[in-house]
């Protein structure tokens, strides 16, 4: 293990050449950052407030001794939730909101915590030396258990893995991050309160509410994406006593029902009785956990905001189905590697995985009013070497959808947007399809996927065909089923695959529009009151842009940024991913009218930062080499 003096003079090394690289460089240069954070400050200075009125202020992250800008505008990913770095202080647990501080930085003092969470960044290093970010990714932790559940405890909501059989003192305790009570209802042990209610502060025990689970896209399911949960003894007016779970064994609860699930089933179809219900574990169940170790209450814990057991629970036509993304990448703009490509691979509860993708582009039609519009992209059905990718006999839960237009040749039709549409009835502009119906054309299949949406949105054939209802959870609310919105990973341009020698080339932001314009994005709107106008003049535009805007040189969003003159791109699709929707009146429908995003011109004037108090180095006891 390295000790302290020597990791000292590693970091002054790295210092120095980092040093000498600015000196050389007159351009700005890509920055990933991957690390604890050790502070988080708000306003241009880091002097800056936390209120609703200041949703969308800019605010600095440090991480690995680096102060990064983050800039107005920006909306932070969490592995579930989205919020503005304003809102990581104002939705912080009360003890942080009191003390002015997120609980997220090492240097915090309100959460119990060993550590800083972890950030991810995709940012420009200008000329002048800022780091200005374009994306930003938090977790809480790096966590994440394997292990088979041992213990469960149906009166107080969690479970135990990797310890000894039901034994309720030995594993690993692990709660659900539930804080709505979709998949459990939970008390006791490790609770903010001890009151054994589901409503107020805290509520359903959960530590953190900005690191949930979903509650309508399952991130607790098994692994077709069929959600479970943990039988309950809590009763009130809908969980009538004499329809809950007994204490011990977990059988009786009417709204999650056993219907004789086994510890370690290869095939295991819901009964119709059953159908509309979520699905329990139970002891023996193989599962992956991802969330952070918390200590509430003196009782250390892992809360858990994703959980994949390892069963192949299956469903039956006509009754509710599920499904979930495994995968869902993006190709965004630069193209360096003259091609377009949208990858996706998910898992259903029906073998025969018949589902519709569709992109979802946010319009503004109204002040503070965001919605969005779900436009054809990708389909399973017609397409059968899209389905059963998976190995026999139980392979057939898994799909995989690539899409893929090549600059050079043009777009095969195994990986064509128009033929892949057409073949699943999308088959004129009218339904989704390309104007030509089932074409090589380079331009006609780029167009498809040209304009990145931040999510999709998948449809299953079963819901449509068959009208299917809601499902019900834990307590006996509606909650979907046949369908799946999933955020999208935009695929920056990979030099590793053209040229190494542009390994360190900005950043191209500008095929995200959501970061030219906020409003184009599903959580930019609503925030506080005004905050979204109807307009989408240039002025109102670059307001709701990235400020400051992390400039990458001033590249053409349709061009190759290590060589822009050998894009193969057609001419007349070298802006489509500027492209927004709009409606010519109220009741038309939306469409993309020819209307483009306007670019930042030059860089923003960024004020110098100021030093932040945040320690800049791991702390570590005196020790000599």
């Amino acid at each position: 293990m390295l000790n302290c003096k020597l990791m000292a003079v590693m970091a002054t090394a790295g210092i120095i050449t980092l040093m000498q690289t600015e000196i050389a460089r007159a351009v700005p240069t890509s920055q990933t950052i991957i690390g604890e954070i050790q502070g988080i400050r708000l306003g241009a200075t880091g002097t800056g407030t936390a209120s609703v009125a200041n949703s969308w202020q800019r605010g600095i992250i440090t991480v690995g001794g680096m102060d990064v800008v983050i800039p107005a505008n920006l909306v932070i990913q969490m592995p579930v939730e989205r919020f503005t770095i304003t809102e990581l202080f104002l939705k912080a647990p009360p003890a942080c909101v009191a003390a002015g501080q997120t609980g997220l930085a090492r240097g915090d003092t309100c959460f119990p915590g060993l550590r800083g969470a972890v950030v991810t960044i995709l940012a420009n290093r200008q000329n002048t030396g800022e780091v200005i970010a374009g994306m930003v990714n938090i977790d809480k932790a790096p966590d994440a258990l394997m292990g088979i559940v041992t213990y469960i405890n149906f009166d107080e909501g969690y479970f135990r893995v990797n310890g000894t059989p039901r034994s309720a003192t030995t594993g690993v305790m692990i709660r659900i991050n539930d804080p709505i009570a979709r998949h459990t209802i939970q008390k006791g042990l490790g609770c903010p309160s001890a009151t054994p209610t589901i409503t107020g502060t805290g509520i359903n025990c959960s530590p953190d509410i900005r690191f949930p689970v979903d509650n309508e896209n399952y991130t607790v399911t098994f692994a077709t994406g069929v959600p479970l949960c943990i039988p309950s003894t809590f009763s009130n007016a809908t969980r009538l006593a004499g329809s809950v779970a007994d204490p011990a064994t977990g059988l009786g609860d009417k709204l999650c029902p056993m219907w004789g699930r086994t510890s370690d089933p290869l095939v295991a179809t819901i009964p119709t009785a059953q159908a509309f219900n979520l699905v329990p574990m139970v002891l023996g169940d193989s599962l992956e956990a991802l969330g952070s170790f918390e200590q509430v209450g003196g009782v250390k814990f892992f809360s858990a905001h994703t959980i994949k057991v390892h069963a192949r629970i299956m469903t039956q036509p006509g009754n509710p189905d599920y499904m979930v993304f495994d995968e869902v990448e993006w190709d965004t703009a630069g193209y360096s590697n003259q091609r377009a490509r949208l990858r996706l691979i998910g898992f259903t509860s029906l073998t025969d995985s018949q589902l519709d993708v569709y992109a979802v582009h946010n319009i503004v039609t109204a002040p503070q009013v965001s919605e969005g519009i779900e436009l054809p992209l990708v389909t399973t059905v017609g397409n059968p070497l899209s389905i059963n990718k998976g190995a026999p006999p139980f392979g057939g839960s898994i799909w995989k959808l690539i899409i893929d237009v090549d600059f050079l040749i043009g777009a095969k039709p195994r990986g064509s947007p128009c033929a892949i549409l057409f073949n699943g009835g999308f088959q004129t502009p009218a339904t989704g399809g390309c104007p030509s119906g089932s074409t090589s054309s380079i331009a006609e299949n780029f167009h498809v996927i040209a304009t990145l949406s931040r999510d999709v949105i998948a449809h299953t054939r079963n819901q449509f065909s068959f009208n299917v209802a809601d499902s019900k959870d834990i307590q006996g609310r509606d909650t979907p089923n046949g369908q799946y919105v999933n955020p999208v990973d935009p695929g920056l341009p990979n030099p590793f695959e053209t040229n190494v020698n542009g390994v360190s080339h900005s950043f191209l932001f500008t095929g995200q529009p959501w970061l030219l314009d906020r409003r184009l994005g599903p959580t930019g709107c609503g925030k506080v009151a005004g905050d979204c106008p109807i307009s989408m003049t240039a002025a109102t535009q670059a307001s709701m842009r990235l400020n400051p805007w992390p400039w990458d040189g001033g590249v053409p969003p349709g061009a190759d940024p290590q060589n822009p003159a050998t894009l193969s791109l057609p001419a007349s699709e070298r802006t489509a991913m500027l492209r927004f929707l709009t409606k010519a009146t109220a009741t038309a429908a939306p469409a993309f009218n020819g209307e483009i995003l306007t670019l930042p011109t030059s860089p923003s004037a960024v004020p110098p930062v100021s030093v932040s108090a945040a320690p800049k180095a791991m702390q570590c006891a005196p020790t000599t080499l």
